[in-house]
């Protein structure tokens, strides 16, 4: 099944895009420069697209001229995956794509016709991979003839410095027909050493899904990775997970441990699989088996 939904058609600015704080000239930077006769701007876009497992959702966006032209106007268009400045900061202020490339397509230009100020383009999106929430980080790029609206983060001539073009962020979300599990792993101080897997009982030669190492931390706690939700067809499963050092989770550093829940489409809890407080305790692995439903 194929689906259109339209950006909604409202010339914005980078400031609408992204969100922060904007500090002294001294201290990190984030400004943006004028608009000029031949300024560009992606429409504004903040709904969530709701995309049913293995389907394909067609997402229309827009890209406005502060001014009509004589001839066409070539935009490029690039998908951002890293910000040096995210990097170099270990900060998330600048969005970059989430989504798995795989499963989402976004053309390398869209054109502005002569005599017209906006045109349209198409992203494809597929409801594989997504999880709760994915996003699609999408920039305008910057030529002679054409500006576009851009921001400035770090201190010029310092690593992480970055400029950054208006970009456009799309956020997917996949809806499972089977059974959503949501995954939750708290680890200890030392999350580089915590992986996990689930295998189906019928064949546990690959795994079906997997997740870690995660970062460690710098004082003992439990410290709540991100959730995983997973989209997972009636049947019996393994969940392993390990630790590298084979002291568990649960050790002097932290009293780290781990939750399988069965939730609902709006994310509430269905039937608490796994939520032994002490399932941190272990050597090398712990291995929970379960049945869906």
């Amino acid at each position: 099944m194929k689906i259109k939904n339209k950006l909604a058609p409202y010339l914005c600015m980078a400031a609408m895009v992204f969100s922060g704080t904007f500090v002294s000239c001294e201290d990190d930077v984030a400004t943006e420069n004028a608009v000029i006769a031949d300024h560009v701007s992606f429409g504004l876009f903040t709904e969530t697209i709701s995309i049913p497992e293995g389907e394909t959702v067609s997402v229309e966006g827009t890209v406005y001229a502060s001014s009509t032209s004589s001839a066409d106007r070539v935009i490029g268009l690039n998908v951002v995956y890293a910000s040096p400045y995210n990097t170099e900061n270990e900060d998330t202020t600048i969005p970059v794509t989430t989504a798995n490339p795989e499963y989402f397509t976004v053309p390398a230009s869209v054109t502005i016709p002569a005599g017209s100020k906006m045109a349209t383009f198409e992203v494809s999106i597929t409801g594989m991979d997504l999880g709760s929430g994915s996003d699609i980080v999408i920039e305008l790029v910057d030529t002679p003839e054409i500006d576009v609206t851009k921001e400035y983060y770090g201190n010029y001539g310092e690593d992480g410095y970055e400029v950054v073009s208006e970009r456009l962020i799309i956020t997917a979300e996949q809806i499972c027909s089977a059974n959503p599990l949501l995954v939750e792993i708290y680890t200890d101080a030392y999350g580089s050493e915590t992986t996990w897997e689930i295998y189906s009982q019928d064949d546990t030669s690959t795994p079906l899904y997997t997740g870690g190492p995660y970062e460690d931390q710098d004082g003992a706690g439990e410290y709540l990775q991100e959730s995983t939700t997973l989209c997972m067809e009636d049947g019996s499963y393994i969940f392993v997970i390990y630790d590298a050092y084979q002291d568990g989770m649960n050790a002097g550093y932290g009293e780290g441990y781990f939750t399988l829940t069965l939730v609902d489409t709006d994310g509430n809890t269905v039937e608490d699989i796994e939520n032994d407080p002490n399932n941190g305790s272990f050597s090398d692995y712990n291995l929970v088996y379960f049945d869906l439903p």
